[in-house]
């Protein structure tokens, strides 16, 4: 007599959230904004204050089958905001603004093949 299949368990919102700590804040990535809001709340209080909130990938083959995230980074409610630095040491640095590998490809490639249009039409 066959065994009856048992589905897996389905992972709850803890097992699909990362959380891991950037200086004063806290980093927790999650699949939803609900789970990421309530993984925070868990862990800070429920005056917790969002620093900031984006989306990112995760995982995938370059690109390909990676999963969106909701990121959000959270301060404790009763840290003060650090001071920016200041001075030559202050960082002067671009906020990441990368593009995602697939688009980035398709973007060079129409960039070169539409180079390649003007050349042409210049050779007429």
């Amino acid at each position: 007599m066959p065994m009856p299949r048992s589905k897996p368990p389905t992972p709850g919102p803890a097992e699909r959230t990362t959380v891991r700590e950037d200086g004063d804040l806290l980093l927790v990535e999650s699949p939803t904004a609900e789970e990421a809001l309530e993984r925070l709340s868990l862990l800070l209080g429920p005056d917790v204050e969002i620093v900031a909130a984006g989306k990112v990938t995760r995982g995938g083959i370059g690109g390909f089958f990676a999963r969106e995230m909701v990121q959000l980074s959270a301060r404790s409610p009763g840290r003060p905001a650090p001071a920016p630095p200041t001075g030559p040491e202050a960082p002067l640095k671009a906020p990441d603004r990368s593009w995602p590998p697939r688009y980035a490809a398709r973007r060079i490639a129409w960039h070169a093949l539409d180079h390649a249009w003007e050349i042409e039409d210049r050779s007429i």
